[in-house]
């Protein structure tokens, strides 16, 4: 049920889920070379879109540091 398993190279996946108290979540990592992400969704409405708008964030602050 991780939509972002095969539409986000170097997805390795974990966890999805989803209540009616909690909402949509998702543990998320990511791999590239020597950089691993990790991120945690929790009452969401879209966890996918969430995650994807945090792993670019977050790609584009590694890029500059």
């Amino acid at each position: 049920t991780n939509d972002l398993l095969f539409s986000i190279p170097g997805t390795v996946g974990i966890k999805t889920g989803s209540t009616a108290d909690a909402g949509e979540c998702l543990s998320y990592l990511y791999e590239n070379k020597d950089q691993s992400i990790l991120i945690i969704i929790l009452g969401s409405k879209n966890r996918f879109k969430d995650t994807s708008t945090l792993l670019d964030w977050a790609k584009i602050e590694l890029a500059t540091k």
